[in-house]
């Protein structure tokens, strides 16, 4: 499998070539279609891979290509989700400042996007978490 290809055209490939055996009468069983689909994998799907040996699944050929699909579309909304919380971060760190107002001093006050709790004073301006 190349490297920006579809895991989908990849499950296609292999099972035209697995019929074009059978029709040279060269006989393979599913365990080792699917054997032979897994092998030809990128490293990416090494997790799904392992899952799939562990839990041991009775299937045909066409069912693990879509299983593979399913799990190539969830790792490229993970890789999205990544790039958007780093540049979250990186927002946070370029520094607006908020406006305190005088009614909150020394209390504690929630923040909204992490979670952490900040308190708000205007001599020590620390995290408690961090300290």
């Amino acid at each position: 499998m190349v490297e920006r290809s579809s895991v989908h055209e990849q499950g296609l490939k292999i099972i035209y070539v697995i019929e074009k055996l059978g029709k040279l009468d060269v006989v393979m069983d599913n365990d080792l279609s699917i054997d032979l689909i897994l092998q030809s994998l990128l490293s990416s799907f090494d997790q799904f891979i392992m899952n799939f040996n562990m839990s041991k699944l009775d299937m045909m050929v066409n069912e693990l290509v879509n299983m593979l699909v399913i799990a190539e579309s969830t790792m490229k909304k993970d890789k999205t989700v990544l790039v958007a919380s780093t540049c979250k971060a990186h927002k946070g760190k370029m520094g607006k400042k908020k406006k305190k107002s005088s009614s909150s001093k020394g209390k504690q006050v929630p923040k909204s996007s992490g979670g952490i709790k900040k308190k708000a004073n205007i001599k020590e301006d620390k995290y408690f978490y961090y300290g």
